[in-house]
């Protein structure tokens, strides 16, 4: 059995077989920065804020990309700044349990449009600059804390990333990097980090594809490619941070040219060395042990015709038709910005109405399919089920959602919410006040099967995708939205008749869920936005 097998396997088990170390305990006051650092380094201001007024999130979704644009150094800045900038403070009276210490400056909650699992962000963005960008082309780290951008490199490199990718990307020079780095993860969540960390790959893609998609910039990831020759470009140890996806994008030529070739090839080493906050970096077994395996893969896998489709319902089983979903009709980057996780404010006294609920599973559906990459994925590798409390004339139960025919299918009708509390891991929700309980699942196993040990990213990545959708959909329709990964995967699974504790390969496992639902209104809650700096400083040109 591969490492990623065994490692799934462990995962979808933990609840009943607890997964190593068990003895882990998290040293909150030797914790990791949520961005890096470079002393010394010359760091370069973006631009700020939506720019000019994009689409709204129901156009995005159902009239699908605005017409494709190039990039430019402004719609750079712009997409960082909606997807994973540091854009405001919140405080609340919720269920979480760090409500005491938020008022204070060092356990404050500082809000992005992306989530991020576990309230972590252990991923860094690096920009590969060739000399058509218009700044000194070299390798730059996006720091999110202030959303500049820090030189670590002089010279153009993108050469040496067009060779660790696969063919087809001769036409542009400049690339996104994303990485994960593992520490800053894995200091809480120990061995459960790579399944965390590959899901916030997917929300942060998933923010880019709908901002991008909202004014007309493609965003298509690449998760196949030579990952040690990236990770040796960017000076960093693979088996510590390494890159997961690489974004290329198409950019507008500057005019005149006299950064463009002042620079250079840049030959190497880079000396990438960020200053660690922590004075104890752990390791932990399967996080490497995956790494490894991955690190191994350098080309995509033979093309597949079709790869294993998450069930649309019991087989006979009769269909409720659903109404027309409730309409988006709010800029893509304020549902952005107003996402945000509901910790238990759920108010079970204000039924969901079912069109509410097939806005969210529809902007579910485009979650799953907006990583297709490389045609390797021609239906959506996740599947919806929803256990319902308190949705407008429908009976309490499970149902799956069949996206192709829009109805929903149930599986077992009866009172869900205790089963659904009971099988939830931490105290911050009461899951029988949510309006519904909303699984994705996926055919795991059958998903490596046909794509490889790399596979598993592609599909956690489009579980995060998924998730920011349905995230931003939520706040597009003023609705509470909590993701959580602790749970009993092998009770869901068995209750909704998809997999068993014995296990086989074409097993359907939940691996993740929503609490959707309606809140408890007025909520006390303050939000402060920072400042959007609209100009680009004269450094940066």
């Amino acid at each position: 059995m591969s490492q990623v097998k065994s490692y799934i396997h462990d995962i979808v088990r933990r609840a009943r077989v607890p997964m190593e170390p068990t003895d882990h305990v998290v040293d909150w006051m030797d914790q990791p920065r949520r961005h890096k650092v470079y002393p010394g380094r010359v760091r370069l201001d973006l631009a700020a804020g939506d720019g000019p007024a994009g689409r709204t999130l129901e156009q995005t979704l159902v009239e699908g990309p605005a017409e494709e644009r190039p990039f430019t150094l402004d719609l750079l800045g712009r997409l960082l700044w909606n997807s994973y900038a540091v854009t405001g403070r919140r405080l609340a009276i919720h269920r979480n349990d760090d409500v005491p210490a938020q008022p204070t400056y060092t356990r404050a909650t500082w809000s992005r449009a992306t989530a991020g699992g576990g309230g972590l962000y252990p991923l860094e963005v690096y920009w590969a600059a060739g000399p058509s960008a218009g700044v000194l082309p070299g390798l730059y780290n996006y720091t999110s804390a202030h959303h500049g951008l820090t030189r670590i490199a002089v010279g153009d490199v993108t050469g040496r990333v067009r060779d660790a990718l696969p063919p087809g990307h001769e036409q542009t020079d400049q690339f996104l990097l994303i990485t994960v780095k593992f520490w800053k993860n894995a200091f809480k969540y120990n061995s459960f980090c790579q399944h965390v960390v590959q899901t916030d790959v997917g929300t942060l893609l998933g923010s880019w594809r709908l901002w991008g998609a909202g004014h007309g910039l493609p965003v298509a990831p690449a998760f196949w490619f030579d990952e040690p020759c990236l990770d040796d470009l960017l000076g960093i140890d693979g088996m510590a941070e390494s890159v997961f996806a690489v974004v290329p994008l198409p950019w507008v030529r500057a005019a005149g040219g006299a950064q463009e070739t002042s620079a250079g090839i840049f030959r190497g080493p880079i000396d990438n060395v960020d200053a660690e906050r922590s004075r104890t970096v752990e390791s932990f077994e399967s996080v490497e042990a995956i790494q490894r395996e991955m690190l191994a893969i350098t080309t995509p896998p033979d093309p597949v015709a079709e790869l294993p489709a998450p069930r649309r319902g019991v087989p006979g089983a009769p269909g409720v038709p659903l109404p027309p979903p409730t309409r988006l009709d709010v800029p893509v980057s304020r549902a952005l910005h107003q996402r945000r996780s509901s910790f238990g404010r759920f108010d079970a006294s204000t039924p969901l109405s079912q069109a509410d609920l097939h806005g969210l599973l529809r902007a579910g559906v485009h979650g799953a399919r907006s990583l297709d990459v490389e045609g390797r994925s021609p239906q959506p590798l996740l599947g919806q089920t929803v256990f319902v409390n308190h949705v407008e004339d429908l009976d309490p139960g499970v149902y799956d959602y069949d996206p192709e025919d829009r109805v929903l299918r149930p599986t077992y009708l009866g009172e869900v919410g205790g089963f659904c509390q009971r099988n939830y891991f931490l105290t911050n929700y009461n899951l029988e006040q949510a309006a519904v309980v909303h699984v994705v699942r996926s055919p795991v196993t059958a998903v490596i099967d046909a794509l490889g040990p790399r596979g598993y990213r592609l599909l956690n990545a489009s579980l995060g995708a998924m998730s920011q959708h349905v995230y931003t959909a939520a706040a597009a329709l003023g609705l509470g939205c909590g993701a959580a990964l602790g749970f009993d995967n092998v009770s869901f699974a068995e209750v909704m008749g998809t997999a068993s504790l014995e296990g086989s390969d074409d097993d359907e496992w939940p691996l993740l869920i929503h609490m959707l639902g309606h809140e408890v209104r007025p909520g006390a809650e303050l939000w402060a936005r920072l400042p959007a700096r609209e100009a680009l400083t004269e450094e940066l040109r």
